[in-house]
């Protein structure tokens, strides 16, 4: 499960309790109410039930554990994320070991088989060619991946700065309706009905203003993407510029052997695949 779906679960439980605050009190007036409609009792006990439990403390806990429960996923998520780039880290370095190791052993096999002090120098050249021809493209390699997990870090933090705020925000309206429907039951002469339905009315716009902020949090799988993209268009830039360089090297190789040795025939000159990039 992707983080975007790790967070729209969790508060899409949030959104679920700020639908139910707003009827919790009926609920409460329902139970035992045979003897007249549940919700002209309820209505008409609001304040009483109101200030008896109020609405913050009963679902306080509720949504804290939905907030703890995000927490716990987030870190899973990182972590796992952490994990898989420190593994394909190992899992490139070693490539690039057993690359340098099987170029090495390519120009020990030219060496062994041209002896002449020109030829050995022609040789050296190639393998300083190949060399830093292989560097650039590690290097380019190595700064596109960088660019995508800098890219999706800050794409993630973003949203989570986002959703975060977000839930604050919701909290704070809510508490804010309560707070003015306990002091409007207060009153002297107070019409609970009235107060009920105001109180109503703001927990749905902080609801409803939730939603809207959570929509507007920008998704991160779009993001992903684009930066991926980037990274292949890169990688595939520095692959194609090795194989030319390779290439190159490998032409004037053979030119500079065959003007010393005519019949040296085609020269062993090693390749290399494309090495994983994330």
């Amino acid at each position: 499960m992707t983080s975007n779906n790790l967070q729209n679960k969790i508060v899409g439980g949030l959104l679920a309790l700020s639908l139910l605050m707003p009827m919790a009190v009926a609920a409460e007036e329902d139970s035992g109410a045979a003897a007249r409609p549940s919700a002209v009792r309820a209505q008409r006990n609001f304040c009483t039930v109101l200030t008896a439990r109020p609405l913050n403390e009963r679902f306080a806990t509720q949504i804290q554990q939905r907030e703890k429960n995000l927490t716990t996923r987030r870190t899973e998520v990182n972590k796992r994320l952490k994990d898989n780039r420190a593994q394909r880290d190992s899992k490139l370095e070693g490539l690039r070991v057993q690359q340098d190791q099987k170029r090495g052993g390519a120009v020990d096999a030219l060496q062994e088989k041209f002896k002449g002090e020109e030829q050995k120098q022609a040789i050296l050249k190639f393998q300083a060619a190949v060399a830093a021809a292989a560097e650039v493209r590690r290097a380019a390699v190595d700064a596109s991946t960088a660019a995508y997990r800098k890219g999706l870090d800050d794409a993630l933090a973003s949203r989570k700065t986002a959703v975060d705020a977000a839930v604050t925000a919701f909290r704070t309206a809510v508490k804010a309706a309560e707070d003015k429907a306990k002091a409007d039951c207060a009153v002297t002469g107070a019409d609970p009905v009235a107060v009920r339905e105001v109180m109503r009315v703001s927990v749905e716009a902080a609801r409803t203003q939730f939603k809207t902020a959570l929509q507007a949090a920008e998704k991160v799988g779009p993001q992903a993407s684009d930066l991926a993209k980037t990274r292949q268009d890169a990688v595939k830039k520095a692959m194609d510029d090795w194989k030319a360089a390779v290439e190159k090297a490998r032409d004037e190789l053979k030119t500079a052997l065959a003007a010393l040795a005519p019949a040296t025939g085609v020269l062993p000159v090693p390749s290399e695949n494309t090495p994983p990039t994330s």
